[in-house]
């Protein structure tokens, strides 16, 4: 299970790893948490909120699976089709989890990938592709990898639980732990982070040292890089899309707004897991936050353009303008 997740916080929380992978402090402020909450019947949830449970009861063992239903069933579509995983409290008791649930997940991310890549490349090859384009500094192939990736942070998948209503809360278990990053990546891309869990964001960032910067600026391609997932360009693909009501996908007003780029969105709607009943995207309040959304693309593959404070915060951070030439003096 460890290998999925290492490889799952590289996808949905890349945004947040990368940032964090350079500037985050030895030691933070305050311990940041992600929460799991799954209600009976049918759930459509965030990858990173399910990932977030799934942390703490595979690192919690037996602890773990005291609440936990008989099992859940998890539905990932792949852009083709479902692939299903079934986590059974037996599994998770007598610490078979890894075999029961390992290969699923797995052939989910293989088919997601081989489905935006064209089928050109396995789970494997598709990251190393990526990491030597970053390496040789390959601008075309930076850009599409930023922006696939930075989909991908966005996903979400349903959840069928035949029991009761349960939580899960995941505290990383080290401030300076993969699973921090991980859980501050997850607060800020898949759920509804909380104001004191952005001042964390932003002043973790804000204690950047000149050195980290120009560490940065010496790689060209990762800063390209960076800059890029922080671009709020949202590749989309024709049919189906399941993704998350994220702030971060959303604009300052708390919309996430489908005529901000090329796409010809015909549907959108967002889950309600208390009602088990769909709600037009337009009609979803700040309480939804957090929610799986889905939208239909009725054209070919396209990209939302989006603008909000967190990405113009970044930019600005990472010196999104020192691309450019200072304004020109008066003529």
């Amino acid at each position: 299970m460890k290998k999925i997740f290492a490889f799952a916080g590289g996808v949905l929380a890349v945004l947040g790893v990368v940032a964090f992978a350079y500037f985050m402090p030895a030691r933070a402020a305050e311990m940041p948490s992600c929460t799991m909450h799954i209600k009976s019947g049918w759930n459509m949830v965030s990858l990173g909120e399910f990932l977030c449970g799934m942390m703490e009861i595979e690192s919690s063992s037996n602890q773990g699976a005291t609440n936990f239903p008989v099992y859940l069933d998890v539905y990932g579509y792949d852009g083709r089709e479902y692939v299903h995983g079934r986590i059974g409290r037996q599994d998770i008791q007598n610490g078979s989890l890894d075999r029961s649930f390992d290969a699923t997940v797995e052939n989910y991310f293989n088919g997601r990938i081989k489905n935006i890549a064209g089928g050109q490349y396995s789970m494997n090859d598709y990251f190393n592709d990526a990491e030597n384009s970053i390496t040789n500094k390959n601008l075309q192939k930076i850009k599409e990898y930023a922006g696939r990736l930075a989909r991908e942070s966005f996903v979400s998948v349903w959840v069928y639980n035949p029991g009761g209503e349960f939580t899960v809360t995941n505290y990383p278990r080290s401030d300076d732990d993969d699973e921090t990053i991980m859980v501050l990546g997850i607060n800020l891309l898949s759920g509804n982070i909380s104001d004191s869990g952005y001042s964390l964001f932003k002043s973790s960032l804000e204690k950047l040292s000149v050195d980290a910067l120009r560490d940065l600026q010496r790689q060209p391609g990762m800063l390209t890089f960076v800059r890029e997932l922080f671009s709020g360009r949202v590749p989309l693909e024709s049919g189906w899309n399941f993704l998350s009501y994220s702030k971060v996908l959303s604009d300052d007003a708390g919309r996430i707004n489908l005529n901000s780029g090329n796409c010809t969105i015909t549907k959108a709607y967002l889950f309600n897991n208390s009602t088990k009943n769909w709600v037009r995207l337009g009609d979803a309040n700040a309480s939804m936050v957090g929610s799986g959304v889905v939208v239909y693309n009725a054209g070919s593959a396209c990209t939302l353009n989006v603008k909000n404070q967190y990405l113009d915060f970044v930019n600005n951070l990472l010196g999104g303008g020192a691309q450019t030439a200072p304004p020109q003096l008066p003529s």
